[in-house]
């Protein structure tokens, strides 16, 4: 049987992060290149 790379157990909780600016009521993390996410909430 091939297991196949569902992502299903991808780790849930990454981090912390660091906080590298705030833009009002938005933060910019400072996340790793592979996680290919927008750093700023």
């Amino acid at each position: 049987m091939q297991l196949l790379d569902s992502g299903k157990l991808a780790p849930r909780f990454i981090g912390p992060f660091t906080v590298t600016e705030r833009h009002g009521s938005a933060y910019t993390l400072e996340l790793p290149p592979d996680m290919r996410l927008h750093p700023t909430f």
